[in-house]
């Protein structure tokens, strides 16, 4: 069998879409490679296509970098993601590193976030218990502490 040039093959939609952000054709390529990634940095494109059009490849790369931590993190809110795409597309976050950090940023606050509804639930049960004096200073004391924890990683974002 001979082998068909590859200026013969037809371009995949997909890596097609990521050039047009500003990807190389091997880039592009290599993205397409992870589908869970792919697939975000596609939703990513179409929900932002004006200004994800024709970036420079270094933004262009962190915003792949950027899916792939999506991919990896798990819920990550509409919010969030146009949040840190806003700041790469701003020049606010620079590097790979920067940008695996505010994920995982706000997946601690999603966690504190949820422990803190737990905690105020066990209030709740237990408030009554507390005024008279049934509920341990301890655990008191540790859910005073996840509330306070819990806005300030908030106030943050």
């Amino acid at each position: 069998m001979s082998k068909t040039s590859s200026d013969n093959q037809t371009l995949d939609p997909l890596v097609t879409l990521f050039m047009s952000m500003g990807l190389t054709k091997a880039k592009a390529t290599e993205a397409i490679k992870a589908p869970k990634s792919a697939t975000i940095l596609k939703e990513i494109i179409e929900s932002h296509s004006d200004e994800l059009t024709g970036l420079e490849e270094k933004q262009a790369t962190l915003i792949v970098n950027f899916s792939v931590s999506l991919s990896k993190a798990g819920s990550v809110g509409q919010a969030e993601r146009d949040y840190i795409l806003k700041n790469i597309l701003n020049s606010n976050l620079k590097s790979v590193d920067q940008i695996s950090g505010v994920v995982i940023a706000l997946l601690l606050r999603l966690l504190l976030q949820n422990m803190f509804l737990s905690c105020c639930q066990i209030f709740r049960i237990t408030s009554i218990s507390h005024r008279r004096g049934k509920l341990s200073e301890r655990m008191w004391r540790r859910c005073v502490i996840l509330n306070n924890l819990s806005q300030t990683v908030s106030n943050r974002f």
